[in-house]
């Protein structure tokens, strides 16, 4: 009989002992973690691409936590990953939830939590930390409370005489800025009637063919898409090289040296990476632009 009691309280003890770790484990997680454990838990998915810099950055925080998210690379030595293509990614990075929904974009940590319901108090600490040297300040100030109900009772009256005189300069401010705006918005006007027209749009994008200038892009790249936006229906005129391993062209990407989209490569050779203002690609290559 004493032997089986033996037997139970060391077994008790090794289930009290072994709780009180994973109980210690799971205390010494930080916030990025435990919000990482509790995406992960709801069915949150993070779709990226390896030559994606907003990618990289929501990665970075994430830092340690990042291990513990379901992450799918989408573009990989050169080859688009089918699953991203039937899941419906069209840029990157994405988050799709359980129920089907994308969220488009890099995230902070706190709107993450707020969207999926996951609990991230990052400045638990920070903020214990700061109650405490709240608390020792007040300390320090009690003796001085007095002679600041005096100072203050004596400000008021000052400041009660000058209220009507602050009042009045206020309304004169608030109606010369409303003139201001005004002006402004005349001026907008007058800019906007001056912006590039579809005939200096076609001009630019011809003079960028004729001096050799190329365009590398992918059909899935956002900022590809937008660069082609920014010259409306001129893009047709654009010598426009699709890097893409199944709608394009990626042995001739490869071979020009092309590491991520979009990327001009000028009649010199010159390579011009990411998105680029229309007035700056102009300058450039050397075509006129107004």
């Amino acid at each position: 009989m004493k032997k089986y009691l033996f037997i139970s309280i060391i077994f008790t003890l090794l289930i009290s002992f072994t709780g009180c770790e994973n109980n210690t484990k799971e205390e010494s997680k930080t916030e990025n973690e435990k919000l990482a454990i509790c995406l992960t838990e709801k069915g949150y998915t993070m779709y990226g691409s390896q030559m994606c810099g907003h990618c990289k950055k929501q990665k970075e925080l994430f830092a340690e936590g990042f291990k513990h998210i379901n992450y799918i690379e989408c573009y990989d030595d050169g080859e688009y990953n089918q699953k991203c293509i039937d899941d419906g990614i069209k840029a990157f990075p994405s988050w799709k939830r359980s129920d089907g929904e994308i969220l488009r974009g890099r995230r902070d940590l706190s709107e993450l939590s707020a969207i999926s319901g996951c609990s991230y108090n990052p400045d638990t600490e920070k903020k214990e930390d700061t109650v405490v040297s709240e608390n020792a300040e007040g300390k320090d100030n009690k003796d001085n409370k007095d002679n600041k109900v005096i100072k203050e009772d004596k400000i008021i009256t000052k400041n009660e005489e000058n209220k009507v005189i602050k009042e009045d300069k206020s309304n004169k401010e608030e109606t010369k800025d409303n003139e201001i705006k005004n002006v402004n918005k005349e001026n907008d006007i007058k800019k906007s009637d001056n912006e590039e027209t579809e005939e200096n749009l076609e001009k630019l994008a011809k003079c960028l063919t004729e001096k050799g200038a190329k365009m590398y892009g992918a059909v899935w790249c956002g900022h590809c898409r937008k660069q082609k936006e920014a010259f409306g229906d001129a893009f047709k005129d654009v010598k426009y090289i699709e890097c893409d391993k199944k709608t394009g062209t990626p042995e001739i990407c490869k071979e020009a040296g092309i590491t991520g989209y979009p990327t001009w490569i000028t009649g010199e050779g010159k390579q011009i990476k990411g998105r680029q203002k229309l007035e700056n690609l102009a300058e450039e290559v050397g075509c006129p632009f107004s």
